[in-house]
């Protein structure tokens, strides 16, 4: 368990259940912070980008990590999109936090490119499947 901003939140935790088809990580750079919004999916109130890793296939396989309780809000404050999500480099990871309505702790739901979510159990995990879909994130 995680701690961030005074709230606590869940990451997920065995036993999970595995997405089908691979995480594509593009929406966070072609639609930026529109590729969080749950949209027709009432039961999810809030998503938040919190970590994201770029990889770089130059001659030192350059990979940054930045890591904030909400990484778009903190690059809208302090610095333009373009530096959170470099034109290069590829997406490889990010970390979402989750708030679904009937619950009162957020959950963390990682993506790996090119591998299927592992998403925790519960009542929040069909919406969240739906939203992946939806979102263009997985098949």
């Amino acid at each position: 368990m995680t701690v961030a901003g005074g709230q606590r939140e869940i990451q997920a935790q065995a036993p999970t259940v595995t997405g089908r088809g691979g995480c594509n990580l593009d929406p966070l750079r072609t639609d930026g912070p529109d590729a969080l919004q749950p949209t027709d999916i009432p039961e999810i109130l809030k998503i938040r980008l919190t970590e994201i890793e770029i990889t770089w296939d130059d001659t030192f396989h350059h990979i940054e990590v930045v890591k904030a309780d909400d990484l778009f809000e903190w690059a809208k404050a302090d610095r333009p999109r373009a530096t959170l999500i470099p034109r290069s480099g590829r997406i490889t990871r990010a970390v979402i936090v989750v708030q679904f309505s009937d619950s009162p702790r957020p959950v963390t739901v990682q993506m790996s490119a090119g591998e299927p979510p592992v998403l925790p159990t519960g009542t929040g995990t069909e919406f969240l499947k739906r939203w992946l879909v939806q979102s263009g994130f997985c098949e």
